[in-house]
């Protein structure tokens, strides 16, 4: 896959993480700080993937899910998050029945990503 992603993420150093690792495979990508500014970017622009965090101010994960099933916006996602730590709440799985393809536990690593745009690349295939 050689498209663009989008990274949505409030924290600053993990969007900066995940961008420097989608560069370092050669890839591309767009940041939004919370999901108010990624539906917004999805209805502009054309994404391959996306990498969206649960836990975000004006607009979670969630809402940002629900979102593209209403809209009826496809794009491969998966999420990264660290609620499960915080709260003992499977948020990954409830992403997934929303929508995501995986949901990751933080912290962001390389191995992750690296699966991540894998997964998101098989579903970009099967959709052809």
């Amino acid at each position: 896959m050689n498209g663009l992603f989008l990274i949505v993420e409030d924290n600053q150093p993990s969007r900066a993480l995940i961008g420097e690792i989608l560069t370092s495979l050669g890839l591309s990508f767009q940041e939004a700080k919370n999901g108010r500014e990624a539906m917004d970017m999805i209805e502009k622009g054309t994404f391959d993937g996306m990498f969206l965090d649960i836990i975000m101010p004006e607009s979670d994960g969630f809402e940002v899910l629900s979102w593209m099933m209403k809209a009826d916006q496809v794009l491969p996602t998966v999420v990264f998050t660290e609620a499960k730590a915080r709260f003992d709440v499977d948020f990954s799985s409830m992403a997934e029945s929303l929508g995501a393809l995986k949901g990751y536990d933080k912290p962001v690593t390389l191995e992750k990503v690296r699966e991540a745009v894998g997964v998101m690349e098989g579903m970009k295939r099967s959709d052809i």
